[in-house]
């Protein structure tokens, strides 16, 4: 048996043995699971968000060497490093085995009033998702978000147009829902209202504009989903393809400016946990979203089976069987499992 065989075999008993749960990193790199997936999808950004240490917030992928670091603006309430998704946190009911032991995240403790803190990335740093692929974005956080949030408490957001109520996208929290607000490419400003709510406990979000979509008739413009799940499709009431506004402003974790310039300061702050934001210059689809996340519950290589159960008798966990003898895939398999 080989070593990442091995490593396999013991982490399939040690996560339903009830001892303990077992990260199992990607052979080539060491790195975490759920980074492994995340490199292999090809994201134009991805920021781990362990501290709050300026030098420490970069993008794991930046295109050039010697990006200009992210600031922290302070507010009443300090940014705060804790712990965070990982094998010891449940999703509903599912174990997450894909990310560090001791993995941190950022708590935000927003309101509406005043100045929050808020993590600002430069925008230079990033590219303009309005060229070349206008019509293209994905979006992945991981929160862990207070049911109670300010309207537009704003979590993840970039500014475009005259800068005040003009946004490339922002993802935000509105009448205790999550909306998604953009303006295209004529300025026109869009709003999404999904049925998705912050429950107070871990949720991966993500936000996909594929606009060419709607011309094809299986996407729609805008798709959002939480945990793996598309819950929400939207199209433009004109029925014309959106593209996104041009904007090299600077990305906001944690706060928004809602109705003034970002130099004022971010007078609606989010409340909760984030962590493991990425962004890609394209859209992900249903399937690739629900594999990044379930590289981060089930805590495997793409396209290798590492988790099992054994008590003497037979088990399904997804659509494959453990028995004492072997793994056994069934004849139906997932898309994660081609």
């Amino acid at each position: 048996m080989t070593k990442a065989l091995r490593r396999f075999a013991a982490c399939s008993l040690a996560v339903y043995s009830t001892v303990a749960a077992c990260l199992v990193h990607a052979e080539e790199t060491g790195e975490p699971v759920y980074l492994s997936f995340i490199r292999q999808s090809r994201p134009v950004a991805h920021y781990r968000l362990q501290n709050i240490r300026p030098e420490d917030v970069i993008n794991l992928y930046a295109a050039q060497a010697g990006s200009p670091a992210a600031t922290i603006t302070p507010g009443p309430h300090p940014i705060e490093v804790v712990a965070s998704v990982s094998p010891q946190v449940f999703v509903g009911s599912n174990r997450v085995n894909g990310l560090d032991f001791d993995n941190t995240g950022l708590l935000f403790k927003g309101s509406d009033s005043g100045t929050n803190s808020a993590v600002v990335i430069s925008g230079v740093s990033l590219p303009d998702f309005a060229a070349p692929h206008a019509d293209s974005f994905s979006l992945s956080v991981w929160v862990k978000a207070s049911p109670f949030q300010v309207d537009r408490a704003g979590l993840v957001s970039r500014k475009s147009g005259d800068l005040l109520d003009s946004y490339q996208f922002a993802l935000s929290v509105w009448n205790g829902m999550y909306d998604i607000v953009m303006n295209d490419g004529d300025d026109a400003f869009r709003s999404f209202y999904t049925p998705g709510r912050p429950s107070g406990e871990w949720q991966h979000l993500v936000v996909v504009l594929d606009s060419k979509g709607w011309f094809e008739g299986t996407a729609g413009m805008l798709r959002f989903y939480i945990d793996g799940e598309r819950v929400f499709t939207g199209k433009t009431g004109n029925h014309t393809r959106t593209q996104m506004a041009a904007s090299q402003e600077n990305l906001i974790i944690g706060g928004i400016a809602y109705r003034q310039a970002d130099s004022a300061g971010f007078n609606h702050g989010f409340n909760g946990i984030v962590d493991e934001l990425t962004l890609w210059d394209r859209a992900l689809s249903d399937e690739e979203v629900l594999e990044l996340y379930r590289s981060a519950i089930i805590g495997r290589r793409p396209m290798v089976i590492i988790i099992g159960s054994y008590s003497g008798a037979d088990h399904f966990i997804g659509n494959s069987r453990w028995n004492r003898f072997a793994w056994v895939a069934s004849s139906v398999k997932p898309s994660f499992l081609m």
